[in-house]
């Protein structure tokens, strides 16, 4: 089919490309107008475990298991950052502050990733001024009470939790937000091209221009039926 043909099709079904972006763009409105933005705010921590030991041996390994240990433990600590007894750690320190805030809040707005050894706390509320709160309290009660969550008790940890990045600002969602609208324009678009498209193959209907085409003849008259 060559592109001017495709070209009338999208012209003679352009009610459909039209709608299904309408539609689109007025969910979009709807659900724009009940959204809060969300902050997010991030804390990073460096975790590692240094035991200090060393052997009289020929060689020297203990290097190498203190960073194999840091590892595991990284992967304990971002399960504890995500578990509710910690969220209720938080909430009790900022309810000592003076801000009330509920664990299921807290628990709601904080996550935790890692890369190497470096953990990051993520709190993401919509309000800008408590995710940065939430982000400063869950990196403090960590460095603290860490121990507590391992349930060690006796000789302090060989391990260090340092701050690596303090948060001061918050980053909202609103770039991404309507970056993702823009996409389900756009794809709202591509569908309804492909639904014109569909509707044109599975109609066995001609006008006058695909009557000429397919006949290969010149159109001399048209008889109309009065009686429809």
């Amino acid at each position: 089919m060559e592109l001017r043909a495709y070209a009338s099709v999208l012209a003679r079904r352009w009610l459909i490309i039209v709608l299904l972006p309408l539609a689109a763009a007025l969910a979009i409105v709807v659900y724009d107008g009940s959204r809060k933005t969300q902050y997010t705010a991030e804390s990073r921590l460096s975790v590692s475990r240094l035991s200090g030991e060393s052997t009289d041996g020929e060689y020297e390994f203990d290097d190498y298991y203190d960073l194999l240990s840091s590892d595991f433990i990284l992967d304990d600590t971002a399960e504890i950052v995500r578990g509710n007894v910690f969220a209720a750690a938080v909430a009790e320190r900022l309810q000592g502050q003076g801000i009330e805030v509920q664990v299921e809040s807290v628990a709601n707005a904080l996550a935790a990733t890692r890369e190497h050894r470096i953990l990051s706390i993520d709190a993401t509320t919509d309000d800008e001024g408590l995710a940065i709160v939430i982000a400063n309290v869950a990196a403090i009660e960590l460095q603290e009470d860490f121990a507590d969550y391992l349930g060690v008790e006796g000789d302090p940890l060989p391990i260090t939790i340092r701050p690596v990045e303090v948060p001061i600002a918050a980053e909202s969602d609103d770039l991404r937000v309507r970056l993702t609208y823009i996409m389900a324009l756009v794809v709202a678009v591509g569908f309804g091209v492909l639904l014109a498209l569909l509707v044109e193959y599975f109609d066995d209907s001609l006008d006058l221009d695909a009557a000429e085409t397919a006949l290969g003849i010149d159109l001399l008259g048209v008889v109309r039926d009065n009686d429809r």
